[in-house]
């Protein structure tokens, strides 16, 4: 089974944000208080992952 990134963000539950130009591409996951947010480079095929706890820190 195929399956697209855009896809499987929407099935685990990941919401695309809004970007402001068309070089990144962002999705985040709420967890209660915290969430996870994912950011892609499409020029320089890269990614950023990050995590933001309860108390606004950032792993």
């Amino acid at each position: 089974m195929k399956i697209t990134a855009k896809g499987m963000f929407k099935r685990l539950d990941y919401e695309r944000e809004r970007i402001l130009n068309e070089r990144f591409i962002s999705y985040r996951k709420p967890y209660g208080n915290s969430f996870c947010y994912i950011q892609f480079d499409l020029k320089d095929k890269t990614y950023n992952a990050h995590y933001f706890g309860q108390k606004g820190g950032c792993f």
